[in-house]
């Protein structure tokens, strides 16, 4: 059914299947102000309109058809994000209330979804077309807000599916919209609905668990999901899944929902698993490498900055002389080794094994976990370092005494604080790494179009913006919309300019404008 929602002059606002039409009776070109006709032009809000479908045009959020201008409804809150009241000025919001119950169970091939707008508790005949509708017996148009409409779209797009492709991961993952959208609308839910619960995370973060034996497994951690439950289920299942139902709070049960991408980065996920040596050390240094491709569904837990987690190296300040253990100084004589602390240095009589003198507790561990899976595996020898190390009496020696924890008092004082994991950063201010300088080129690089200010809605008339206030937040809004390649922003100059008042009219924005960024919730 099309609704006619504004008529200027020739120029008609119709609202169609696919989204809001702009159509001309006399077959004008309606893509320009100057071929508007002048009759509509004249029309109250006729040159606003004109000016509202060029910029509309211009910036993608419609296109010309032989019909008219359409504006499509996936584009309405794209629009009025910009500022643009082409789809808002002519109608008023719809105030009834929207109800929602079921038929059947959630992840049945039968499953429904039953909808209904509700005024002082009784239903009513409302008829729908796209975001507006009309109720029975009555000559008004009502608009649905964004919430509201994906709401019922989603619904409407479910209940369509073939059976077939009503799986229970499908049923879950459209449920989970459909309640978070519903809480926000304050629509009615069945108790049925009202009692599950399910999250379909924005995106997956990186826990990297560490076993006894100092090996390490990637497992996926997920907002909302206090404890264990996920990492256990992960790994518990040999296979990797779309749909997880882990234990939530007060004995109740919480049902996970992947993505087809996210259930990508699961399995890259999985491929990692019991890793040591070398390749838990490259894996430490940089994660992200497993996920190529997926770093926009994957939230590694710490930065580029950081070069690992493990324990904190304690600066080398000289001090009272001890005895240390095999580790330390290698087999044979105890005595200092004057070669590089971070190398791999040769025994001088040439015929031992080559021994780790190794500050970090991780490059030890390191080695040992190299030495015993070439003593396991029955291997001659292996490379540690860039150094070929022989499997012989002595390294199995070493690893034996490692094992048997044969170090003095210090030692084991020092192993204690080792057990301490902390964020490792890389310190090498000479030798910056290639990302850190890619993104300082892409920092520094000027922007090319300038963005238009956006006031909030809450600003008060009353306040009165300065040129200088405006800038200041124009720019906070424009680094804003360059995420991700624009990171962060500097806002300065003198003391009381109005920097804090600039601040707060660009958060008041952002949590009108972003929920992505959940600030309503503080």
């Amino acid at each position: 059914m099309t609704l006619t929602v504004a008529q200027l002059g020739p120029v008609s606002l119709l609202a169609t299947s696919n989204g809001l039409l702009v159509a001309s009776s006399n077959a004008a070109d309606l893509s320009t102000r100057a071929s508007w006709p002048e009759i509509a032009i004249k029309h109250p809000q006729g040159l606003q309109t004109a000016l509202d479908i060029e910029q509309s045009l211009e910036l993608g959020y419609a296109r010309a058809t032989q019909e008219g201008i359409l504006v499509p409804y996936e584009s309405f809150a794209e629009i009025r994000r910009s500022g643009i009241s082409l789809t808002t000025r002519w109608v008023e919001w719809c105030p009834f209330l929207l109800k929602i119950e079921r038929l059947n169970d959630i992840g049945r091939s039968n499953f429904l979804y039953k909808y209904s707008f509700v005024m002082d508790g009784q239903p009513i005949s409302f008829t729908r077309t796209g975001y507006f509708g009309m109720r029975a017996g009555s000559k008004s148009i009502y608009q649905l807000d964004d919430q509201t409409y994906a709401l019922v779209s989603e619904m409407d797009r479910f209940n369509q599916l073939p059976i077939e492709q009503k799986t229970r991961s499908e049923s879950w993952l459209v449920f989970s919209k459909v309640k978070e959208c519903a809480t926000d609308v304050g629509a009615s839910l069945d108790k049925y609905l009202q009692s599950n619960d399910v999250i379909v995370p924005k995106s997956l973060q990186l826990s990297i668990h560490e076993w006894p034996d100092g090996s390490i497994s990637f497992a996926p951690q997920v907002s909302g999901i206090a404890g264990d439950g996920l990492k256990r289920a992960f790994f518990h299942s040999p296979t990797v899944e779309n749909f997880y139902t882990v234990d939530g709070p007060h004995n109740s049960r919480l049902r996970v929902v992947f993505d087809e991408r996210q259930t990508e980065v699961l399995e890259r996920m999985k491929g990692v698993h019991r890793a040591y040596g070398k390749l838990k050390q490259r894996l430490l240094d940089e994660p992200e490498i497993v996920f190529e491709g997926l770093m926009d569904s994957v939230e590694v837990r710490y930065g580029r900055r950081v070069e690992g987690i493990g324990p904190l190296e304690s600066v080398n300040i000289p001090g009272a002389p001890r005895e240390k253990s095999f580790l330390a100084f290698g087999p044979g004589e105890l005595a200092p080794s004057t070669g590089d602390a971070s190398s791999v240095n040769l025994h001088p009589d040439e015929s031992s094994s080559i021994y780790p003198d190794l500050p970090s507790s991780s490059r030890r561990k390191d080695f040992i976990a190299e030495a015993k899976y070439a003593i396991a595996s029955g291997q001659a020898g292996f490379v540690f370092d860039g150094r070929e190390v022989r499997v012989d009496a002595e390294l199995k020696q070493l690893v034996t005494a490692e094992g048997l924890g044969t170090d003095d008092a210090g030692e084991k004082a020092a192993a204690g604080k080792a057990d301490k994991k902390y964020l490792l950063p890389y310190r090498d201010e000479e030798d910056l790494k290639t990302w850190d300088l890619e993104d300082a080129e892409q920092a520094k690089q000027p922007i090319s179009d300038a963005m238009p200010l956006m006031s909030p809605k809450c600003l008060s008339p009353s306040v009165h913006l300065k040129i200088h206030q405006e800038e200041g937040i124009r720019w906070l809004q424009t680094c804003h919309r360059l995420r991700p390649q624009r990171r962060g922003s500097l806002l300065a100059d003198d003391m009381g300019l109005g920097k804090t008042l600039q601040v707060l009219t660009y958060l008041a924005w952002c949590i009108e404008h972003d929920k992505d960024l959940q600030l309503g919730n503080l």
